[in-house]
């Protein structure tokens, strides 16, 4: 418990107890795992506590649960609309996360989480334990990651976790000995072409393709170490259509297609070793309708979707090589789409600058959550 000052308590509906302290907050007891929970004020945060006072509570029938502060008036609390919990950093305790700027996440074979942050290195969950382990550069030690500035990661079906950096390259981890190897040399031919990696992804046949921020996109043949480049040549229609590239994804055909930034979608063929540029037609309406493609995903009827900065989400056809457009006025809540995610339920779950979107693929309809829903925020990251 937050505090040994306690001014009031309220058993609610599902027998769970509120404990309201003088100070420190206001905790919930879970008499089923024996632990709590403690809610504070963080000015950070718009819809946290907003004093840590906590005179008086009361559960009303409907299952809101009423706080009365010392100085704050009253906050009501609806477990209902708090659907999405929080980790953050609270600059204090080792087994929370380190950074809350968090740009690349991924799982690895034995169920623990690679969290990727902006400035603060990497923490690494284990959901069972509930507990961060965490990597961070060190100048003295060659074996740590190269860089804080973690921009993308990949867990492959070997075991490795490959994280890429802002301007320190590629890692991957060696879990054997708990250490990490660099790939940062743009001169050495076992490295990427540059040391800012944005994105990774392991193909079907067990290749790495990286994604840099200038220099295109690189195959890493795993067996031999040894990358190939791909980059834009503007007398080449046939080569990549921008060297940023913001998303990488395989189709079920073991095409893979790049987002880029400004330079529309390319799709590399491996029987012609050759990619196909998609992009804005300003004469054609049926043409992707945005430039810059931040996210990818195919569905089952191998439409493939686009997340644009600025044109919302795009349907593509391959069949009439033709794309449909959802925007704001179909209901989505903002036009940037970082991420695309399926669940298992026929929805696109959309990362944006408002919020979050579920989206159904059967009924082409939006539900969109925002911090009211309880989000950290409504702005996401690329």
């Amino acid at each position: 418990i937050s505090s040994d000052l306690i001014l009031s308590i309220c058993e609610d509906s599902g027998g769970n107890l509120w404990v309201g302290t003088w100070g420190a907050g206001l905790n919930l007891y879970n008499p089923a795992t024996d632990d709590f929970t403690v809610f504070r004020h963080d000015p950070t945060t718009p819809l946290s506590l907003n004093n840590d006072i906590v005179c008086s509570i009361v559960g009303d029938r409907t299952g809101v649960v009423w706080i009365g502060t010392g100085a704050g008036g009253v906050n009501w609390y609806d477990r209902k609309r708090t659907r999405f919990p929080h980790f953050r950093d609270d600059q204090g305790s080792p087994d929370d996360i380190e950074g809350n700027d968090v740009w690349a996440i991924t799982e690895d074979g034995s169920g623990q989480l690679w969290i990727g942050t902006y400035g603060k290195g990497v923490s690494k969950f284990d959901p069972g334990k509930g507990r961060f382990v965490h990597y961070k550069h060190s100048i003295a030690n060659p074996y740590s990651i190269s860089h804080n500035n973690i921009l993308s990661m990949c867990a492959t079906r070997s075991g490795n976790v490959w994280i890429g950096t802002e301007g320190g390259g590629l890692n991957r981890y060696d879990r054997m000995r708990d250490r990490f190897i660099r790939y940062r040399d743009p001169k050495n031919p076992r490295s990427p072409a540059r040391d800012d990696v944005t994105r990774i992804l392991e193909d079907s046949k067990g290749c790495l393709w990286v994604g840099t921020n200038g220099s295109g996109v690189d195959r890493l043949d795993v067996g031999t170490g040894t990358f190939h480049h791909f980059v834009t040549v503007e007398s080449d229609p046939t080569s990549l259509g921008g060297l940023s590239i913001m998303a990488l994804y395989e189709d079920r055909e073991g095409a893979i297609w790049g987002g880029t930034w400004g330079g529309g979608v390319s799709r590399y063929d491996r029987k012609t070793n050759s990619f196909v540029r998609i992009q804005n037609n300003p004469d054609d309406p049926r043409s992707l309708n945005n430039n810059t493609v931040l996210s990818l995903y195919e569905d089952a009827e191998n439409a493939v979707w686009m997340g644009t900065y600025g044109g919302g989400l795009n349907r593509y056809d391959r069949n009439t090589r033709s794309f449909t457009h959802y925007t704001e006025n179909d209901g989505l809540p903002n036009n940037v789409i970082y991420g695309i995610l399926p669940d298992g339920k026929g929805n696109l779950w959309l990362s944006t600058n408002k919020g979050l979107s579920k989206f159904n693929l059967k009924a082409r309809t939006f539900k969109n959550f925002d911090v009211k829903d309880g989000l950290q925020g409504n702005e996401f990251n690329q």
